[in-house]
């Protein structure tokens, strides 16, 4: 099952956790420990029900940051000559949000030879691929070059610094878990004080009082009881590890791999 409260409080409240004001702070954290109170009454009951002899996983799909100064990569990539826009007319707020995720714009495709879409993920304007394309096939690594370039060298116009930690080919995103038949021709992570709460920067991301970094707990038979285990592990990882101790097969096409530390034994398999 899914439950959702923790991450709707911190897109409402992370920046209150992070205030320099003591009230508001303190507001935000009473707020904060209600939530997991919630959360820790629901967990506690599914416990009760499944008993000892039940094996549970809890994981976090995503820690969060506070909200810091937003990128706007259609601007990084204009004032490189890679893409056109020009100013949205409606005042409707998620009218503008889900077009833009914030910017009032509209993208001019016929004049751009690169298209974000939303952050992380730049697409080149391949002709024959994308309706209205206008870059020429053999162009294609050439304007993959000219993104990359124009996002590692951006200067963010609130703080003057590079907001872009690393800018790579997708085929090269690969290395962390990105990239992909869907994904950008560009894949691009921000630095964790630009990251706007989370979704665009790397796990290990920290800033202010926020954390990227993930939970992930196990409870049942044959689990080891107060251990640790320090080293990162990965979503792919829990379909085998519950796939092999309860005796079943683990999928063929799996990615990820049982957590052999964690168990008591093993050797399920004598």
């Amino acid at each position: 099952m899914h439950s959702h409260p923790i991450d709707w409080f911190y897109h409402g409240w992370l920046s209150d956790l992070d205030s320099k004001d003591p009230e508001v702070r303190a507001r935000a954290e009473k707020m904060e420990r209600h939530i997991y109170e919630v959360e820790d009454r629901l967990l506690g009951r599914l416990m009760d029900i499944m008993g000892d002899e039940t094996l549970m996983c809890v994981c976090s799909d995503h820690g969060a940051t506070p909200m810091g100064p937003i990128l706007n990569t259609a601007h990084a990539l204009k004032e490189a000559g890679l893409c056109s826009y020009e100013p949205k007319k409606s005042e409707n707020y998620w009218d503008i949000y889900e077009e833009t995720e914030g910017f009032n714009y509209v993208l001019d495709v016929s004049k751009s030879l690169a298209v974000p879409q939303r952050y992380m993920f730049v697409y080149v304007n391949l002709k024959g691929k994308y309706p209205g394309g206008i870059v020429e096939p053999e162009d294609y690594e050439n304007v993959r070059d000219r993104i990359i370039n124009a996002l590692l060298d951006y200067k963010h116009p609130e703080t003057g610094e590079r907001p872009v930690l690393l800018a790579v080919r997708k085929e090269d995103a690969q290395v962390f878990g990105m990239g992909g038949a869907q994904a950008g021709d560009v894949v691009y992570v921000l630095k964790p004080e630009y990251m706007a709460e989370h979704g665009y920067g790397l796990p290990t991301g920290e800033s202010g009082c926020g954390s990227l970094k993930n939970l992930l707990l196990f409870r049942g038979p044959n689990i080891k009881k107060g251990f640790r285990y320090t080293r990162p592990r990965w979503l792919a990882d829990i379909v085998p590890t519950l796939c092999y101790m309860t005796g079943g097969p683990i999928p063929e096409d799996a990615e990820g791999a049982p957590i052999y530390q964690i168990m008591e034994d093993p050797n399920l398999v004598k």
